[in-house]
């Protein structure tokens, strides 16, 4: 009877202490976006080094309008436009620290100079 009871308490704690891992991994931050330690990360998109470095912060996300947006996302998302102010790194003011990869600022130029030539003309990309 009192190992049924020991059991019973077992599983109980059990279910919970695996419940609160659960729940305590739903909610931790990325916590490489601003680590400072070991290897800097890679980008996914080009597997190029990133290195940290300050970007102005915006309210809004699409900047130059949907399909900058969507390009950005999918293929320069660690350039070193303008971020929104929700990211999920430090901000400071009008700007924040966020990891950027130098190809996927070639990419955000090449994407100016194919779709939006005026943007490239005022940014000096092409005269």
């Amino acid at each position: 009877m009192m190992v049924d009871h020991i059991r019973r308490s077992f599983a109980y704690l059990s279910c919970l202490s695996l419940l609160a891992i659960v729940a305590a991994g739903c909610t931790l931050p990325d916590l490489t976006r601003g680590r400072d330690y070991g290897e800097p990360p890679i980008c996914e998109v080009h597997a190029s080094v990133m290195t940290k470095q300050k970007v102005p912060v915006i309210s809004g996300y699409d900047l130059y309008g949907p399909q900058w947006a969507v390009a950005m996302h999918e293929y320069f998302p660690h350039c070193d436009s303008p971020r929104r102010r929700d990211i999920d790194t430090t901000v400071y003011g009008e700007w924040a620290l966020d990891y950027v990869c130098p190809e996927c600022n070639k990419a955000r130029d090449n994407w100016f100079i194919r779709n939006r030539p005026d943007i490239a003309r005022a940014k000096g990309l092409i005269e």
